[in-house]
């Protein structure tokens, strides 16, 4: 019979679940964003008491557990607590751009260069590159 650890019912043994599940799970339906990318965590995590005392507790109510780099597994050096805009802004799903060797998201882009983000699509269906549809001043009207 297996060892017990005794957190079933604590706060994080759900998040302890839900990652493995993501990473294992073929079924899951967010494996295809995790496991079947490759994404896994580390073996000691296997352990729900390890994970509890690699990531610790949640430092406030609607932190979730987030990846540094998406593109990396769950391991102490590649995770954090984090509010839900943080987790958002890490996602895959944010477009980041480079411009002169500096990354930025779109949104900082565009807010630097003063161009709305209707502006910068309309710019890019029309073929423009990126950096153009950023960079270009907006065309004075006259009226």
């Amino acid at each position: 019979m297996a060892k017990r650890h005794g957190h079933r019912y604590h706060p994080l043994y759900a998040t302890w679940c839900n990652m493995k599940a993501r990473c294992n799970n073929q079924n899951h339906p967010q494996y295809k964003d995790y496991g079947g990318r490759g994404i896994s965590y580390c073996k000691e995590w296997e352990a729900f008491p390890r994970f509890l005392a690699d990531v610790g507790e949640k430092p406030f109510d609607t932190a979730t557990l987030d990846r540094i780099d998406n593109d990396g597994d769950y391991e102490p050096s590649n995770v954090r607590w984090a509010d839900r805009k943080t987790q958002r802004v890490n996602s895959r799903q944010i477009r980041k751009i480079e411009i002169d060797g500096e990354i930025k998201l779109v949104t900082e882009w565009c807010e630097q260069y003063k161009i709305s983000i209707g502006a910068f699509h309309r710019r890019l269906n029309k073929g423009w590159t990126e950096e153009q549809a950023l960079t270009t001043p907006k065309a004075k009207r006259f009226r």
